[in-house]
């Protein structure tokens, strides 16, 4: 597993003689694409026991290809329709189980490498940032959702040009691969709000109740959307996941403490919207250990979003968003190269090996 970050640090080494400020927007745009690139291989080239669920969705594959479309349809309340109808496609074409996985690996990588290549203008930590965020293990075990994640980007942009009809289709799009997706829903109205910093007298207090009373608020939000929901993430434990929200809240603070709201336009607003939206989001992990899993959805945007901040800071935080930048950088960078020396996550991701390494 120690491919990726040597990619990453030989990458650093090739271009850092000449300083990342000297970079133009399309070398930062290719960096990210030489990136995912590495990434796509990694995932098309692992082996079935690397990912936790990879073994279950082969097998749901080959489920799926002995059914036709109609029992797909009726059985919408165990597979989800998109991604059933998608399986079957595949089938039907001839796909075997490696090219399966290079595909659903294709699908997945490429749209997020194209909202970072355009959004990005910060490559290396844009990089970091990801690399240590969950969608980054998600996209070797959780196909379906890896799959609606892979939509955001056609949300964002239909947000970004007031496309509603556009997004509301998009987000069909993903509610169709995993249910969880509904709750992008809300991107498009919080995309278009200009919060600003006088608004954190009124949302502070009401971001501390949601904290809070965030088991009853998750409780009652799991019974009102019912059904299949309310049966798979309905129960509320004490999960102790307080890392990433604390994480979260540090990328919060600092995007409205750093920033000069006079030179932020629309874009930048936007963004900074959706990590509050990721911190509110996250208040409920501790309560559920997948309604971390709707978070996804957001957290893709933080690899874009902290740079941006970082980019609008005030004149006199000018040095403190500098040291700040590198050393998210190399911090992260250390965590993910730590995580990959230890191999020990849940998701079975950094006990890495090829596929035909585990044919022997």
């Amino acid at each position: 597993m120690l491919l990726l970050p040597v990619v990453v640090f030989a990458t650093i080494i090739l271009v850092g003689h000449r300083g990342e400020c000297f970079l133009t927007a399309k070398e930062q745009s290719i960096l990210i694409g030489v990136f995912f690139v590495a990434f796509f291989l990694l995932l098309a080239l692992r082996a079935e026991n690397v990912g936790v669920d990879l073994w279950n969705y082969i097998d749901k594959y080959h489920k799926i290809a002995s059914s036709d479309f109609s029992k797909i349809w009726a059985n919408s309340a165990n597979v989800d329709v998109g991604y059933g109808i998608l399986n079957k496609l595949m089938s039907m074409l001839g796909v075997n189980d490696r090219a399966f996985i290079v595909l659903i690996a294709l699908f997945s990588t490429f749209p997020i490498a194209w909202l970072y290549m355009k959004e990005s203008d910060n490559w290396m930590l844009t990089i970091s940032l990801f690399i240590i965020l969950p969608i980054f293990s998600m996209c070797f075990s959780g196909l379906r959702q890896a799959l609606a994640i892979a939509v955001v980007p056609l949300q964002f942009y239909f947000a970004k040009k007031k496309n509603i009809i556009g997004f509301l289709l998009s987000v069909l799009l993903a509610f169709s691969f995993h249910s969880t997706a509904l709750f992008m829903l809300i991107l498009y109205p919080i995309y278009q709000i200009r919060i600003k910093n006088i608004w954190l007298l009124g949302l502070i207090p009401f971001m501390g109740v949601m904290f809070i009373f965030n088991k009853q608020i998750y409780s009652s939000t799991t019974r009102l959307l019912g059904g299949k929901f309310e049966e798979r993430y309905g129960s509320v434990s004490d999960t102790g996941a307080y890392t990433m929200l604390i994480l979260f809240v540090l990328f919060a603070v600092m995007s409205f403490l750093l920033t000069d709201e006079s030179v932020m336009d629309r874009e930048d607003f936007g963004l900074r919207n959706l990590l509050l939206v990721t911190v509110v989001l996250q208040f409920f992990a501790p309560v559920n250990s997948v309604a971390m899993r709707l978070n996804y959805y957001y957290i893709v945007f933080i690899p874009i979003a902290v740079p941006r901040m970082l980019a609008c800071h005030k004149a006199e935080f000018r040095q403190v968003a500098r040291v700040a930048e590198y050393v998210m950088i190399f911090a992260f960078l250390g965590y993910f190269l730590y995580k990959a020396y230890r191999a020990g996550d849940t998701m079975h991701v950094f006990n890495y090996q090829p596929f035909w390494r585990a044919l022997k």
